[in-house]
């Protein structure tokens, strides 16, 4: 064979193994794109879920229905909680320093009627070492309810409490609004 063929063939051959090179290396780097790209799209669903979750809490505490019941604890070793509650909006509820629940257990939010069963209106587990605040799109009406009620219920909830409440509120017929309290003066 002449030497030309045996070029040719080298030739070829290196040009064959560079471009499978660089072919792996493109399959490689654009594995890395898609997985850093899932990676900022779930991380954009949580900003997003987190601006929207924003957005109600401000709703709720800016709006002029909306009105604030102190849930006083059933045990004094208990800090007492704080909900805001719009008829339209929803609720937010304000527990820091409360402690976890049991291993098996959740806590969850119920509305007592003035007649009938306590209604459930939503489960929260709370975040260990931060201020926790939980905001609920969940609609009700004053009318009827005669308080709020958190409870300690098995993981996944009940139909109806299985024990007694650990934060009460009566919800009187008139509820209290939300006062402004003036911002302090800058120093």
């Amino acid at each position: 064979m002449p030497a030309w063929v045996w070029a040719a063939a080298g030739v070829v051959l290196l040009f064959s193994t560079v471009t499978s090179y660089q072919a792996r290396q493109t399959a490689h780097r654009l594995a890395e794109l898609q997985t850093e790209a899932a990676k900022q799209r779930k991380r954009s669903a949580s900003l997003q879920a987190e601006r929207e979750r924003t957005a109600r809490l401000i709703a709720i505490l800016s709006a002029s229905a909306t009105r604030l019941f102190t849930l006083a604890p059933a045990k004094p070793d208990l800090p007492a909680l704080t909900v805001y509650w719009n008829e339209r909006l929803g609720f937010v509820l304000s527990m820091p320093g409360a402690p976890d629940p049991g291993v098996g257990f959740i806590y969850q939010l119920w509305l007592v009627p003035r007649e009938g069963d306590p209604v459930s209106l939503t489960l929260f587990p709370p975040r260990s070492g931060e201020l926790e605040v939980y905001v609920f799109a969940v609609v009700a009406e004053f009318a009827g309810v005669q308080a709020l009620a958190v409870t300690e219920e098995p993981a996944g909830g009940s139909p109806r409490p299985t024990v007694p409440p650990l934060w009460r509120a009566q919800v009187s017929p008139e509820p209290r609004p939300i006062v402004a309290v003036p911002p302090e003066p800058p120093l």
